[in-house]
């Protein structure tokens, strides 16, 4: 978050993003609100990538597990397009048509 110029609780900041992701991954797990959970994901990976391409000196520098949080939000984002699928949640309670 340094980077993004808020530099005030990093531990609840921490705490935040790593609670989002378990809600988010439960919420994957189920099929219950895949698109607002997406969402969250995609801005977590946003931060993480932007961290990493920041320590890394630029894109070139991204090697080995530097690249991780594109993947996760390239991943996330299909999620967030395609929505859970047919038979999630979702779709049987009417919130995905």
């Amino acid at each position: 978050m340094a980077n993004l110029g808020i530099t005030f609780a990093p531990v609840f900041f921490g705490f935040m993003a790593g609670a989002t992701e378990l809600t988010a991954w439960i919420l994957f797990l189920i099929g219950l609100a895949v698109r607002p959970a997406s969402v969250m994901v995609l801005f977590i990976m946003f931060v993480a990538a932007l961290n990493n391409v920041v320590s890394a000196g630029g894109l070139s520098g991204l090697q080995g597990g530097r690249s991780h949080p594109m993947d996760f939000a390239a991943g996330t984002l299909a999620l967030l397009i395609l929505g859970a699928g047919r038979m999630s949640i979702d779709r049987k309670i009417g919130w995905d048509k």
